[in-house]
This record gives structure tokens, sequence and C-alpha cells, in this order.
């Protein structure tokens, strides 16, 4: 069995990580993509840097026609997810296309394409399913954009057999998070009696707020026409796309 077809039950998993996020990184984050088929995000702020720093993750998903599903805060959209969505369809496709062949033939990694175009793989990635992102933005009880943010941190790994990794802490989906600051992730899993539960609430819960199930949350797909909107407004969180009632 490849490294790329181990499941998580084989991983020696802590269920507490703490200090550097390089050394989170390395010591789960990585080893766990690896073995993932799919992987969900929540994260306050997200960088394309941090897509770069699991790329071989990313690169293994891939192969097993895996998906990961970002949920991230209004206030942080970066503007290369913003340029790869608003594409035209023959420029997108040309690039896609290009990065996919590379990727089939075996001549290119994940890692490599985005060290050689990043808006041309984030485009690959958003076109082909393998990242799908939505856009979370708190309201009020009566739907009004709220003065806070999306701020929560979360990440779920499911593997071929379908056992789950939840892991939740302080780091952010960035290149800081994911390396340079100290930072600290508890991990729970489904195969062990005492943890079932925890982690069923929190896949319930990124499923309720993937849906756009949360009274104090609007959550948005990113298309064409936000990505438009959020790319031409000053303020994001005052878009008329996330908040369908703003305050006159």
């Amino acid at each position: 069995m490849s490294s790329n077809d181990a499941l998580f039950t084989e991983l020696d998993l802590d269920i507490l990580y703490e200090g550097w996020g390089q050394d989170i990184l390395d010591s789960f984050v990585r080893p766990v993509l690896k073995c993932a088929r799919s992987y969900d995000r929540l994260t306050g702020f997200f960088t394309v840097d941090s897509l770069l720093a699991v790329a071989d993750g990313i690169d293994a998903l891939w192969r097993k026609q895996g998906t990961m599903r970002l949920i991230v805060g209004i206030h942080d959209v970066p503007h290369e997810i913003l340029e790869a969505e608003r594409l035209d369809a023959k420029t997108a496709d040309e690039m896609v296309e290009e990065v996919r062949r590379r990727l089939l033939e075996e001549v290119s990694s994940v890692q490599d394409e985005f060290a050689r175009d990043r808006l041309a793989t984030l485009a690959w990635m958003m076109n082909d399913g393998l990242l799908e992102i939505r856009i979370a933005c708190p309201v009020d009880l009566e739907n009004h954009r709220s003065g806070g943010i999306f701020h929560n941190k979360r990440m779920i790994f499911r593997d071929t057999e379908g056992n789950t990794v939840v892991g939740v802490g302080s780091p952010n989906e960035t290149g800081a998070g994911m390396q340079g600051n100290i930072e600290e992730l508890s991990v729970f899993t489904d195969w062990e009696e005492g943890q079932r539960a925890f982690v069923q609430r929190h896949t319930e819960s990124f499923e309720n707020i993937w849906n756009d199930n949360r009274e104090y949350l609007t959550v948005v797909e990113l298309d064409v026409s936000f990505a438009n909107e959020l790319q031409t407004s000053s303020t994001p969180r005052n878009s008329p796309l996330c908040c369908s009632n703003p305050p006159s």
C-alpha cells in the first residue's frame, strides 16, 4: 500500500499539537492530508500560501478524486481566488487544460504548478471541483450585517474508508498559521469510542454552516457574480450579495 493509500488508523496521532505552526503542519496536517479523501476547512483568514504549504497533500487528494471544501470569512478573501473565479471561460479552459495535462503526465506536481503559475493552479483546482469555496458573513437576527468577523478554525479529514479526524484550534489557513505562528490544535477521531460524539457534532456543524443553516451567518457560494462584487467593493463585508437585507 502506497503512502497515498494509507488510512488514518495507521497513523500515530496525538490528541494535542502545540508550538510552531510549521511543526503542527509537518507532524499532523501534511501526514493526515496525504491519507485523506476529503478535507473540510473553516478559517477566519486564508492565503494561497497555505495551499502551497500542503501542496503534496493537495496532489494526493486530487489523485484520489477527492475534494477540499473551504469556508472563509468575507473580510479576507484573497484577490488571487477572486481573479481565478473571474477568468473568462476560454482563458480558464486553456490554463486548466495545460495544468491538468502536466499533472496527468506526471511531469509536474501541484507544488511545481503553484511555483509556475498560482492563478492557473487555482483555476484548475476550482474548475475540476478539487476546491470548493463558500464565503461566510456574520449577520444579526434581522439579517443585517454584523460588525464582527467569521473567526472559526476547524479541520475535518476523511480517508477512503470513511474514518474521520477533526482538528479544532488556533491555526488559520494562512502561511503564518501553517508555519510561522505559535499555534495549538486539539485532535479527535471517530474510531476512538470516547471521541465519536465530538467528531459527529463538529462534522454536523460544518454541514450546517456549509448549507447556510446558521441564523448568525449568511454563507454564499463563491461564483463569478459574487467574485465581481467582492473584487470591486472597497468594503467586502458590506456586499449586498452577502447580506440580503443591509441596513439603510
